[in-house]
């Protein structure tokens, strides 16, 4: 479980870090919930003590950090649900909901990305697939429209629920959506993946 101050966030990341320092030239790469600059973790709504923490200067080693929906979208993309694809969306449907966009392989940094979408506090009072899936998909056919991808991947808890991606697949084709919808397949490991291919 994610710690609930920067001081044991500190120790958690340190005891993770010693435990494997005998690996040949270790390399550490990290995702944040939360607004990402510099290397620095500016702010996270899911986790309101982490204030302009820097992780380089915590463990006293170069870090390389990032948003955990890019984390995610670069081990999905590298290696599984949107590999292939020319222009990917992905989503990570959990506490709020995450948002990356790549291009020919590469994760890109969107700027509007950054902040949380103002209807997310609505999305965590919605219950249930049936009410989700068409929630979801209303709000976010503004972001595929503008970005035109080819395939959308979807994960975090939220699309694990069974009925999940095939209900918001159908609402996505209501609203005009032709490309590919796809469900994530890295489970809870895609953010530390992803974290470990910017460290590489």
């Amino acid at each position: 479980k994610t710690p609930q101050s920067t001081a044991a966030l500190t120790r958690t990341l340190r005891r993770i870090v010693d435990k494997l320092e005998d690996e040949n030239r270790l390399k550490v790469g990290a995702g944040f919930a939360g607004t990402v600059k510099d290397g620095i973790v500016v702010s996270s709504a899911n986790n309101r003590f982490l204030k302009n923490y820097d992780p380089a200067r915590a463990l006293s080693r170069a870090v390389k950090v990032d948003n955990d929906a890019r984390t995610f979208a670069r081990a999905e993309y590298a290696m599984v649900a949107g590999k292939g694809a020319r222009r990917a969306l992905f989503f990570t449907f959990g506490t709020g909901v995450g948002r990356a966009y790549g291009i020919g392989g590469a994760i890109k940094h969107v700027k509007r990305f950054g902040p949380r979408e103002k209807w997310e506090k609505r999305y965590q009072r919605v219950n249930g697939v049936k009410a989700l899936a068409p929630f979801l998909a209303e709000h976010l056919m503004p972001i595929i429209k503008s970005y035109k991808p080819t395939t959308v991947v979807a994960g975090g808890g939220v699309s694990e629920k069974t009925g999940f991606i095939p209900a918001f697949r159908a609402e996505l084709r209501a609203k005009g959506f032709t490309g590919t919808v796809a469900s994530a397949k890295l489970g809870t490991l895609a953010g530390a993946i992803g974290a470990a291919l910017i460290a590489r």
